[in-house]
């Protein structure tokens, strides 16, 4: 993967809002959660924390990133386009992105991410990048109550 990040249009936004994924993780189909979908798509509640991420000319998948000067901690949002998942692309996708973090918000000392506990192949991505865990909570969201994982990741920052 030969990864660019440009910050997200609303044409992208519109194509990621479209997004389906099947089985257990279609809970990250974007018309599930109504708040994150309308910041997805609303220009000025995007701003300058979403970024789309093209291998070539294929848009491969996003990353939001909310950086809080104070505490110098990016909370960092991701996700890989439905037909490049489950294909062993989530580690170099993440690590590009993170990349990217850094040289976009230099003052990071930390990422900080959430996952569904239940996204196994996930949490093993974010552990194989770095990530440690940090905390476990449950959340009401998209209709449940889940079990997420809280994790972090220490930057050379």
């Amino acid at each position: 993967m030969n990864i660019v990040f440009k910050l997200m249009n609303q044409k992208d936004a519109e194509v990621i809002s479209n997004w389906r994924y099947d089985g257990p993780i279609a809970f990250y189909n974007a018309e599930i959660d109504h708040e994150d979908l309308q910041e997805l798509l609303d220009p000025r509640r995007r701003g300058y924390h979403y970024y789309s991420a093209f291998d070539g000319d294929r848009l491969a998948g996003y990353f939001s990133f909310h950086y809080e000067r104070e505490t110098r901690i990016t909370t960092v949002g991701l996700g890989l386009a439905p037909n490049l998942t489950g294909k062993g692309l989530g580690g170099i996708f993440v690590k590009k992105g993170l990349a990217f973090g850094v040289k976009t918000f230099p003052g990071t000392s930390v990422f900080k991410l959430s996952v569904a506990a239940f996204n196994k192949r996930a949490v093993k991505v974010y552990e194989e990048a770095g990530f440690r865990l940090i905390g476990k909570s449950f959340m009401e969201i998209n209709g449940g109550v889940y079990r997420f994982l809280h994790m972090e990741k220490v930057t050379a920052a």
